[in-house]
């Protein structure tokens, strides 16, 4: 949990193709849920208790904020939401709630990179019972890409992160 404009990054973890569950309150602001975070690059899904709309953008070098796709999503003030986002290949996919928000595919899609929560001058956010799956690409021989889930747990194949840190 945290208060203000603060980051959190799970450094050393740069990944590409994942599904990634947590839950999440906030008091009231916005929060940025970063991935494939680099040097100039990342996608960042806004969401946030002052409006009902969910924004995925793209930032790259030369472009910040393209915005690829938005979908309802209303966050109410203190409330515990059920939050689930993947990125496979191109394809984006972001739920609450067992709702799906938006499913949109980037046709140049960016590579790998770190997964960031970003609070935006919140008052208050948590974010409980993080897990994360890594997807694995292998090709099929026809040049297309086969997906398997990479079991990065015991048995489920999820594994708990935990975040450093960075206030802004």
């Amino acid at each position: 949990c945290g208060d203000g404009h603060n980051w959190a990054v799970f450094n050393g973890l740069s990944i590409t193709d994942f599904t990634m569950k947590f839950n999440l309150t906030l008091k009231n602001g916005a929060i940025h849920l970063n991935f494939r975070l680099n040097e100039g690059f990342r996608y960042r899904t806004w969401i946030g208790t002052s409006d009902s709309t969910a924004r995925l953008s793209k930032d790259t070098p030369n472009k910040a904020g393209l915005v690829l796709t938005s979908g309802r999503a209303r966050i109410l003030p203190d409330q515990e939401y059920d939050v689930r986002f993947s990125a496979i290949a191109g394809r984006i996919q972001f739920w609450i709630n067992g709702k799906r928000v938006y499913d949109v595919t980037d046709k140049a899609p960016l590579g790998g990179g770190l997964i960031g929560f970003e609070s935006l001058d919140a008052r208050s956010v948590c974010i409980d019972d993080l897990a994360w799956q890594q997807h694995r690409r292998r090709a099929n021989g026809n040049g297309n890409f086969l997906f398997r889930e990479a079991a990065t747990g015991r048995n489920s194949g999820e594994r708990q992160l935990r975040p450093q840190v960075h206030p802004v």
